[in-house]
């Protein structure tokens, strides 16, 4: 699924109240796929709207199938079954050991 992900993010700001936190996950973070599918399980048990729910498990599979084609593949500690020793748990602003989020 090909969207522009810039102008959704923009829109999606634009409607927050200006005091509103929100969080953003990317599908370069390992756990991203699995939150977002958690919240539509837990979304249904709510009595959700369905679409709400259908539109929570494709991103979840969007995430997935990105992650696939353009980060598991060039991650060097995957491929080379070395572990970076650095995280974002430390501070530090790049993927975790499992390639998780900034």
């Amino acid at each position: 699924m090909v969207v522009d992900n810039r102008s959704r993010l923009e829109a999606v700001i634009s409607s927050l109240a200006i005091d509103e936190p929100f969080y953003v996950l990317r599908a370069k973070d390992s756990c991203a796929a699995d939150t977002v599918e958690n919240h539509a399980i837990r979304m249904k048990v709510a009595g959700r709207d369905n679409d709400m729910i259908r539109a929570a498990y494709q991103i979840a599979e969007d995430m997935r199938q990105w992650r696939s084609d353009n980060y598991d593949r060039s991650t060097p500690s995957r491929q080379t079954g070395t572990r970076k020793k650095d995280s974002v748990h430390a501070g530090d602003d790049r993927a975790d050991e499992e390639g998780g989020s900034e």
